[in-house]
């Protein structure tokens, strides 16, 4: 199963307190079939890595020809076929401010895995992993080949 250790995800957040019992690490899976009007992370939704711009964070640094644009449409900054995920990609790896950030990424479950146990000095008794998104179930071969490694730790 090499596709079950393969998976678009959002960035991994340390010391969570409220997914769960304990201090969790949550890790963020992208893509869900769902588009609920009351989401409260819908850059989660698309499965494909995507561009977001955060005007508030962009410092307009002038290291660029063009300043990046305040907003762009989603469907323009998905995927590596796009003209302006193509333009802007590379700015997310050398952007100052964090206001042009690439959101997902292709990640096997052991690096995933070995992110995680950075923090297992923290969980204790009671602490652990979370899986969230997005919809973990989305990518139910990635949240399961995660868990099994998770488990054997």
């Amino acid at each position: 199963m090499a596709g079950a250790k393969i998976a678009f995800t959002e960035p991994i957040m340390k010391s969570g307190e409220q997914d769960g019992p304990g201090l969790r690490t949550c890790v963020f899976f992208k893509g869900c079939p769902l588009r609920c009007k009351w989401c409260s992370y819908p850059e989660s939704q698309n499965l494909q890595p995507e561009l977001a711009v955060f005007t508030s964070q962009c410092i307009r640094c002038g290291q660029f020809e063009r300043f990046c644009p305040d907003v762009w449409r989603s469907e323009e900054n998905t995927g590596s076929k796009s003209p302006v995920f193509n333009e802007y990609a590379w700015r997310a790896t050398v952007c100052p401010g964090g206001g042009v950030r690439r959101i997902g990424e292709r990640i096997s479950a052991a690096n995933v895995m070995a992110e995680v146990q950075r923090d297992a000095s923290f969980y204790l008794e009671d602490g652990g992993i979370t899986l969230t998104g997005g919809e973990p179930l989305f990518q139910s071969e990635m949240a399961e080949a995660l868990l099994r490694l998770a488990q054997t730790e």
